[in-house]
């Protein structure tokens, strides 16, 4: 991520003084012929899956710069979020981040989230800014403090960042879905405003971030592969990336480019939607105003759908709300609990709602009345918890956590008692629901870096593969007779909600949008709720 000339975190205005540190690390490492990969306890199995990850990704990131590495690379790895947000590695804070490469010794600090995918991206877009801060500090600019100062602060954003995405490749159908929301709508952050990113709405943030690479895909589509590449070289001895620009395309393109590439996004984009359908065209909108909604579920008589949203400050804090199954009557049930948006669940018996609150470096299960009241905390050991999901009998609830740098599937009392693993794999977990009888467990699990839809016993064995494509498809809900599984799948380029009769394996779509719908639920008689993203937000729609 882009920052400061201390780091690339994207927040180091603070530095430290108040930073907790209660771990101490005694660090291990995994070497590589190009990489060091330090670890601490409990950390050997991942440290040596991101090692080969490394090595397969460095020939291919070597290439695309031209830049030969000259000594190995440090990577520090962390297991869970709170370890990481302690780190020493800097003197800045690296709350809210996923990543940073420290520039003066050059050392690269992030965690895992469970996902081979993320594993991958954040570690090749972090390694980039790595080896073309190694490279750009090695050029004609004097002195190597100043070379920084230089490299970090005045090189634009849209450069710095735009480039470690593009060479990481980090940029699947959620980055298209901001980014063709942005250019259809003509509301694209201007390239004169992504020379640094600190001025914009948090929102804006990630926006930036796939703009940054769609202008790197913008000029490799139009003036060939090498691109990324002479830039660099160029920028390694001067400080003007436009010029840089010039010099990659053989002075066909110089400013104007700014102007190309807002019309190369508005022409693919406007393409891509022909036939499409807005949300408000096939159902009825729900939620309007400031504010994303997400995360809609049914309460099981169908009367009510709670949700969560941002509404009262947009800054994605958000809190849980009711509201009748119409729309009307909207009721906040939280005020300032910082709920993650990991997926919520209603308790089969209309009692509760289940849902994450991150507090302390933790991401706990909480559990509050339907009506709202007292917010209970779900007590147990697993420090990060996500998508909790009441059984039918609703005593226990089942929910994935990040153990050890891997995500499975655990099971629990509602009370936090008797706790258990279900699921023991290196793939990634995540959105676990039962079937209506209690005897199934349907859950996504990442498969070659695409999620794929999965069933199993309820005990956690004879686990099956339902879905099996180079899409993904994830967040299953079923229904309440137990036959038909709801999901969502990119298979058409944009997320879309998707459909199996769990008997024959028929898939039918429900939706063909312009945006993109992320959450379904299913009721028995009120029909489909969905979040769907329009107009760079998202809000609550309900279909029969």
């Amino acid at each position: 991520m882009g920052g400061t000339f201390l780091t690339t975190t994207g927040a180091e205005e603070m530095f430290g003084t108040n930073k907790v540190r209660d771990g101490f690390f005694s660090w291990k490492v995994v070497e590589t012929e190009h990489f060091q990969v330090h670890y601490y306890k409990d950390g050997e199995e991942l440290a040596k899956d991101l090692a080969v990850v490394l090595e397969r990704e460095y020939p291919r990131i070597s290439n695309m710069l031209n830049i030969k590495q000259e000594a190995k690379s440090p990577f520090f790895l962390y297991l869970t979020p709170d370890d990481y947000y302690q780190t020493n590695i800097t003197l800045g804070e690296v709350e809210g981040s996923g990543g940073f490469t420290e520039f003066f010794k050059n050392r690269i600090a992030f965690y895992p989230r469970g996902s081979a995918k993320w594993l991958r991206l954040v570690a090749t877009h972090e390694y980039t800014h790595h080896l073309t801060d190694q490279y750009i500090m090695g050029g004609s600019l004097p002195y190597r403090s100043f070379t920084i100062f230089i490299n970090a602060v005045l090189n634009p954003q849209w450069y710095t960042e735009g480039l470690a995405e593009y060479i990481s490749g980090d940029f699947d159908s959620y980055a298209d879905m901001l980014v063709r929301d942005a250019a259809i709508d003509d509301k694209l952050i201007p390239f004169r405003q992504l020379n640094g990113f600190y001025h914009l709405k948090p929102r804006q943030i990630l926006l930036a971030y796939k703009e940054g690479f769609t202008i790197f895909e913008f000029l490799v589509n139009k003036y060939g592969k090498q691109v990324p590449a002479i830039m660099t070289e160029d920028i390694q001895n001067q400080l003007n990336p436009y010029q840089s620009i010039e010099k990659a395309t053989n002075n066909q393109a110089d400013q104007s480019i700014r102007y190309e590439w807002e019309e190369y996004l508005k022409e693919k984009y406007n393409k891509q939607i022909v036939g499409k359908k807005e949300p408000w065209e096939i159902s009825t909108p729900l939620t309007k105003g400031p504010g994303w909604k997400m995360h809609p579920a049914f309460s099981p008589d169908g009367a009510k759908i709670a949700y969560i949203s941002d509404e009262a400050n947009e800054q994605g804090d958000f809190d849980l709300y009711i509201m009748d199954a119409d729309g009307s009557n909207k009721k906040r049930l939280t005020r300032n609990r910082l709920i993650r948006p990991l997926g919520i669940s209603f308790s089969p018996d209309g009692k509760y709602i289940a849902f994450i609150s991150h507090s302390k470096r933790r991401d706990d299960m909480y559990i509050i009345p339907s009506d709202g009241g007292f917010c209970r905390r779900v007590k147990i050991s697993l420090r990060h918890n996500s998508y909790p999901s009441f059984s039918p009998d609703s005593k226990r609830i089942i929910f994935t956590s990040l153990v050890k740098g891997y995500t499975d599937i655990y099971i629990a009392d509602i009370d936090g008692k008797n706790p258990a693993q279900l699921t023991r794999t290196k793939e990634h977990e995540e959105s676990p629901v039962f079937s209506p009888d209690g005897s199934y467990i349907y859950f996504a699990r990442e498969i070659n870096e695409q999620r794929e839809i999965f069933a199993m016993k309820a005990d956690g064995s004879e686990a099956e593969r339902l879905t099996e494509n180079s899409y993904d498809d994830f967040a299953p809900s079923i229904s309440s007779d137990g036959k038909r599984l709801y999901y969502i799948s990119d298979r058409n380029g944009i997320f879309n909600i998707y459909s199996m009769d769990i008997a024959a394996g028929k898939i039918t779509q429900h939706t063909d949008v312009t945006g993109g719908s992320l959450q379904v639920n299913i009721s028995k008689d009120k029909g489909v709720v969905f979040s769907s993203y329009r107009h760079g937000k998202f809000d609550i729609y309900k279909m029969q």
